[in-house]
């Protein structure tokens, strides 16, 4: 196993990350940016400027060019600094509603699907109220 993909014990086998397991990961079967049929599956960056960044890319590959950053570099006072890229995926739509958490998916500037109970609904449109 190379540096740059080294994973800590206990750690997901998927995306290397602690707390939770290979079964539990929302990269896991993560669909296709682009809408094609297959999943995506969890690579890291050699590139000397995002060695060792996270990024999905299409099973498909080469035939699709589905591809996203799981964690992005950006730049903080002269500095490479890594943030991790907003997580808003649900694996199990049931479960989410049957444990009170909302799922909000945003297509473009307009479109939006917003499933949960109406508490939750509510409680999300009052946050988001400026």
């Amino acid at each position: 196993m190379s540096s740059s993909k080294a994973i800590n014990y206990g750690s997901c086998f998927v995306c290397g990350d602690a707390g939770h397991w290979k079964v539990d990961c929302r990269w896991l079967d993560y669909p296709c940016v682009l809408g094609c049929p297959d999943t995506m599956r969890v690579r890291w960056s050699g590139q000397e400027h995002t060695k060792g960044l996270r990024f999905l890319r299409c099973n498909s590959a080469p035939r699709c060019n589905g591809y996203k950053w799981i964690d992005v570099p950006t730049k903080a006072k002269g500095k490479a600094v890594e943030v991790e890229v907003e997580r808003n995926e649900v694996k199990n739509k049931e479960k989410s509603k049957e444990e009170g958490k909302l799922k909000l998916c945003i297509d473009g500037v307009i479109k939006m699907n917003i499933e949960g109970n109406v508490s939750d609904v509510t409680e999300l449109v009052r946050k988001l109220a400026f």
